[in-house]
């Protein structure tokens, strides 16, 4: 039960790290959208 709360959380932890890479992407790319535009 341990083991596998401590990969979910691993699990967990990664997606968030994704989510926060595609909304950084996301961001920077707006914004390089709006200075060019």
């Amino acid at each position: 039960m341990i083991v596998f709360s401590t990969l979910g959380g691993m699990r967990a932890a990664t997606w968030v790290q994704i989510i926060k890479a595609i909304l950084m992407i996301g961001g920077s790319a707006m914004i390089a959208t709006l200075v060019l535009v």
